[in-house]
């Protein structure tokens, strides 16, 4: 009986010792899984910390987006401004030119609110004269006659940019009524003149009609049968 007795209190305190170590892994085991949640819950709140910075960040590229949208429109609207612009600048060049009665055509070109035609075909003089005078319809045309230096440069500068291959241009001044009584073919003594060194010297008693120099905007007189580009002043 004895040894039952023992055995029996042998079984009750190693009972009472398992127990007790199962209750102390029990609270380690608690712990563990009180630190693990707190974990998931750290983790949880970056997540949630994570999403809302990311949704911020969604809703300022979509503010960037809407910006740029906009910006693009200004954009076009601002370039549709500018196509309007230079359209009505030029219907106020095309206007100027009407208003001074200088078409908007090719060879013809405003100086000094005056209106010029640089005529490119080499003719002779006399079909120079007449090509001026049926220049344009209503606009009446002559050879240019240059009664000041500042418009005798600057027509021959104009003449010059258009026609950069000419070396000479017909003008409006002659002797063809009385030899060396230079003047205007439309009639009148010159008020201005501007002849080159030696000029003008009628070789072989027959250059009446005079041309303008490119290279010093100087004139010669020359033989009216050669044929030379001209420039006409519309009157």
């Amino acid at each position: 009986m004895k040894v039952v007795y023992i055995l029996g209190l042998l079984f009750i305190i190693q009972m009472d010792f398992l127990q007790s170590n199962c209750k102390k892994i029990d609270k380690k085991q608690n712990k563990r899984l009180d630190a693990i949640e707190d974990l998931n819950d750290l983790l949880q709140s970056q997540i949630d910390l994570l999403e809302t910075e990311t949704n911020s960040l969604e809703s300022q590229i979509d503010m960037l987006e809407t910006e740029t949208n906009s910006l693009e429109i200004n954009n076009n609207l601002l370039e549709g401004e500018v196509v309007l612009l230079e359209k009505q600048v030029d219907f106020l060049k095309t206007l100027h030119n009407i208003t001074n009665g200088c078409p908007d055509s090719d060879g013809y070109v405003t100086i000094l609110d005056k209106c010029y035609y640089i005529e490119k075909e080499p003719l002779n003089y006399i079909k120079a004269m007449v090509n001026c005078q049926n220049r344009s319809g209503s606009i009446e045309g002559r050879l240019f006659e240059p009664r000041d230096s500042s418009t005798n440069y600057q027509v021959l500068v104009s003449a010059t940019t258009i026609l950069p291959s000419a070396t000479y241009f017909w003008i409006g001044v002659n002797d063809l009524e009385t030899e060396g009584e230079f003047q205007y073919a439309t009639g009148g003594n010159l008020v201005y003149s501007n002849w080159k060194i030696g000029q003008p010297d009628n070789d072989y008693d027959n250059q009446d009609c005079v041309l303008i120099y490119t290279g010093e905007t100087n004139w010669i007189d020359h033989f009216c049968s050669y044929q030379y580009p001209s420039i006409c002043e519309m009157i």
